[in-house]
């Protein structure tokens, strides 16, 4: 008889034993346990590498032909956040998004639909926009028998003779249906349909200004959106295409991106501009806005903050930019300013030597409503005192000259022939003036008794700081007696995720801004909608030719 063998010698001819069916162990039946599960494991790694890298894509720009999308918006679901799914639940979404296209969107995905949808408009060779709706499936045959339980008893689907076929509802029923992957493609147009998928290579994936504008986007967003601005064409609405035409000269396409949290929103877009149009002089050179003004502007009826740095540059850039696009466009925007300028501190104040110098540093603009009246104010930094000091008062100095037609009274006069005439002449009465120290720093008002328009500002060793009103400068010099826009909390919160690195600010607390819009049925059919969130913060970016925008919007937390 041979030797027995060892343990050692049992493990290593484990393979062999259960060749020849000998009865194992349970030890070994455990071991052999693990090396399958680590085997299907490392397949199962391996399968996925390869599958994220080496596989086409699934998204819904694979099946878009890149010659003919002019745009496309894409759900991953139609669920809303926080309390907002109360008023607006996913049900009553898909019946208004269907009422726009004249289909049963919210029956079609309750039947068959994963929640993921998609509109698409695609160019007809007319040079038409034609609409598609494309709804993320369960399965194909769920959705057959959706549309098929749609039809009379004695009414057939027609189909077209393709290996993929166009599906299409009697004569009269505007309705014609595809399934392209795991999308049905439903239009009122065949056409559109049949420019789905002919050639992946082709497809709006494959083109080279999308992949530019989404890699600047966030991946897996909620809703992605993409514009073709240059194919955009609205033939029967004039009014959309006199806005429209004008950006075709400019931009060439916009995507954006929405993510949802508990808190709300966070949204980013980037418009891709003509070549050259922001090849100018840079803004902002090597520094980066930190709001630090946030520190002295108060919240108190705080509707709008507005902050960035060297706004005169930014101006510069822009007039430039519309000088680029049509040299009356400029010409007609600065003529707007001036006159403006003008109306509230006389023809003595130049735009370009008085004012223009003033805003050469960081500044902060805000505007709110109290009870009867609106308040605006700014907050410039400056690097020159004296100089700073001489344009503000040449500004004072042009509104108190004028400040008493803001405030008219009624004159009345007889003629010579006994005519009793009456005139709007200014009431200087209204008009108080006079200069108070406030935390050492001298305070010179204009105000006009019984309206809003005024002209206060005092100059410090690094700020200048003017508004309509002598409070608002009161507060900014004395922040630790008041709450500041930097330690608000829904500053905070709409800000943190917000990148550093931007060129300017925008912060809008919604309830107050209500006060502000003005009436008209817009205004009160925003407001309800304004009522559901509490604020909003957005950055905007410049780049060599495009333009990128990034922010957050806050939703009310439940009582």
């Amino acid at each position: 008889m041979g030797e027995k063998p060892s343990k050692n010698m049992t493990k290593k001819h484990l393979f062999k034993r259960i060749q020849s069916k000998k009865k194992t162990s349970a030890l070994e039946c455990f071991i052999i346990f693990l090396m399958l599960v680590g085997f299907i494991l490392i397949v199962f790694f391996i399968g996925r590498v390869l599958y994220s890298n080496f596989t086409p894509s699934s998204d819904l720009s694979d099946h878009l032909p890149g010659d003919k999308t002019v745009a496309y918006l894409e759900w991953e679901d139609l669920k809303l956040p926080g309390n907002l799914e109360v008023s607006y639940p996913p049900n009553t979404l898909a019946e208004l998004m269907g009422n726009l296209f004249e289909i049963d969107l919210k029956t079609a995905l309750e039947k068959f639909g994963t929640g993921k949808i998609s509109y698409a408009l695609l160019e007809s060779t007319e040079g038409k926009n034609q609409p598609l709706v494309l709804v993320e499936a369960t399965s194909k045959n769920a959705a057959l028998r959706y549309f098929k339980g749609l039809l009379l008893e004695s009414e057939e689907l027609k189909t077209s003779n393709d290996l993929n076929p166009i599906y299409s509802f009697n004569q009269g029923q505007n309705l014609h249906f595809k399934f392209v992957g795991n999308y049905v493609a439903i239009s009122p147009e065949i056409e559109s349909l049949e420019s789905l998928n002919n050639n992946p290579e082709e497809s709006l994936t494959q083109q080279e200004s999308y992949q530019n504008t989404l890699n600047n986007l966030p991946r897996n967003p909620w809703l992605l959106g993409y514009v073709d601005i240059e194919r955009v064409n609205f033939t029967q609405q004039v009014h959309l295409r006199q806005i429209i035409d004008p950006l075709k000269f400019t931009a060439n396409h916009l995507s954006f991106a929405v993510r949802k949290s508990k808190n709300g929103f966070q949204f980013n877009s980037y418009l891709s501009l003509k070549e050259g149009m922001l090849a100018l002089e840079e803004v902002n050179e090597g520094a980066t806005f930190d709001h630090t003004l946030t520190n002295l502007v108060p919240t108190d009826n705080l509707a709008l903050y507005l902050g960035g740095s060297d706004l005169e540059a930014e101006w510069q850039n822009t007039l430039q930019t519309l000088d680029e696009l049509n040299p009356s466009y400029a010409l007609i925007l600065e003529g707007l300013l001036r006159s403006q300028s003008e109306s509230i501190f006389g023809k003595n104040v130049d735009l370009r030597n008085d004012l223009y110098p003033l805003f050469e540093g960081e500044y902060a603009f805000a505007m709110g409503r109290n009870e009867n009246s609106n308040h605006f104010g700014m907050i410039l930094k400056h690097d020159d005192q004296d100089f700073a000091t001489v344009k503000m008062e040449k500004m004072a100095t042009g509104f108190e000259l004028i400040a008493a037609s803001f405030a008219p009274k009624i004159n009345t006069v007889t003629l010579p022939d006994g005519t009793v005439s009456r005139e709007l002449i200014p009431d200087e009465s209204k008009v108080e003036s006079g200069v108070s120290n406030v935390a050492g720093n001298e305070v010179a008002c204009t105000e006009v008794r019984g309206d809003d328009r005024g002209f206060c500002y005092t100059v410090t060793q690094d700020l200048v700081i003017m508004a309509n009103n002598k409070a608002f400068i009161e507060k900014a010099l004395n922040p630790e007696e008041s709450e500041m826009l930097a330690d608000s909390s829904d500053f905070k919160k709409t800000t943190k995720d917000l990148s550093h690195v931007n060129d300017e600010m925008t912060f809008i607390q919604l309830d107050a801004l209500k006060g502000l819009l003005p009436a008209g049925n817009i205004a009160e059919a925003i407001k309800p909608i304004l009522s559901q969130f509490e604020a909003s913060a957005w950055t905007k970016h410049y780049f060599e030719n495009a333009v990128a925008i990034e922010g957050n919007l806050l939703l009310k937390t439940s009582e």
